[in-house]
């Protein structure tokens, strides 16, 4: 089975060909009354928990022989991928956590995927870059859906617009654009919609990518975006009308359009009285310019006075 070669049947010679040289892929295959049944699934990224104790006993005590309607046979939520069927149709679910079950004969086979997904990844925790005494602890993980979820709970409207990309021709990466549909400048959306789909890479694995695709083509010693490790202040940034970007494998956010306040904001900011964040932030503005110029200003004392 060749890159984007479609297939019109498969069985389990041209599955186990397929991930030959993948020893995490698990290809088991076996039948019941005379029908012949293949499970493909990642090890690492498969719930085999779930495949032990529900899927096989159900997959093992139903009569297979009319493999349609399986999903309500079984009782699981299964979703059929239609023939004919190339390698990528394939590879994706089953690198995403998927269970692929192939069953019935090569010229009457159907193919379905299982999401029982348990990939690796750590519990929302505080971010170690911005902690704060006061306000929410929590901070972003490296799974996108968690991410996703950390902010929903804070914007519960449908207003709050979450739409996603999927970029790399070997990662196939997600990329999520968040916005707030009546807040942010229709220029500016479709501004960063058009370079986000127009990424072109074989592998997305950092978000510096995506950083000097939001920046464009605008050279600037001074960063045109900000970044976050916080749910609260991504909230806080898309009521103001800007938007965000996050990829899936990263904690971090991409905030545009930022300003000079923006990059001098404190995480307590949204816990602390305007009054005070207002003062806080003149003081930060003046130690900013003081630390700019004080040496410029030493070294022309010490030129006069020598």
């Amino acid at each position: 089975m060749q890159p984007h070669e479609e297939e019109a049947h498969l069985n389990y010679e041209m599955l186990n060909n397929l991930f030959q040289n993948c020893a995490d892929v698990v290809v088991h295959h076996f039948t019941n009354m005379s029908t012949p049944i293949t499970l493909v699934y990642c090890d690492g990224l498969t719930d085999q928990k779930t495949i032990n104790e529900i899927v096989l006993p159900r997959l093992t005590s139903v009569d297979l022989t009319d493999s349609s309607n399986l999903s309500s046979r079984l009782a699981l939520t299964l979703n059929e991928i239609e023939f004919p069927v190339d390698s990528v149709q394939i590879e994706e679910p089953v690198f995403s956590g998927q269970l692929l079950i192939l069953t019935g004969s090569e010229q009457n086979s159907r193919i379905y995927t299982l999401d029982i997904a348990s990939v690796p990844g750590r519990m929302p925790e505080e971010s170690a870059l911005e902690s704060a005494v006061k306000g929410a602890r929590d901070g972003f993980t490296e799974e996108l859906a968690i991410n996703v979820g950390l902010i929903r709970k804070r914007l519960r409207t449908k207003s709050f617009c979450y739409e996603q990309f999927v970029t790399g021709e070997r990662s196939h990466t997600k990329i999520a654009l968040f916005y707030v549909e009546d807040i942010i400048n229709p220029e500016i959306l479709k501004t960063i919609r058009e370079r986000l789909s127009q990424i072109n890479i074989d592998g997305l694995v950092g978000s510096s990518i995506i950083e000097r695709t939001i920046m464009g083509s605008i050279p600037s010693i001074l960063p045109l975006t900000d970044m976050t490790q916080r749910p609260d202040y991504i909230v806080t940034s898309l009521l103001n009308g800007r938007f965000a970007v996050m990829m899936d494998g990263s904690p971090v956010a991409h905030i545009a359009p930022t300003t000079l306040f923006n990059q001098i904001h404190s995480p307590e900011d949204a816990s602390t009285p305007f009054f005070m964040v207002a003062v806080e932030r003149m003081l930060r503005i003046f130690g900013l310019l003081v630390a700019s110029v004080f040496w410029l200003l030493l070294s022309s004392l010490v030129s006069i006075l020598v």
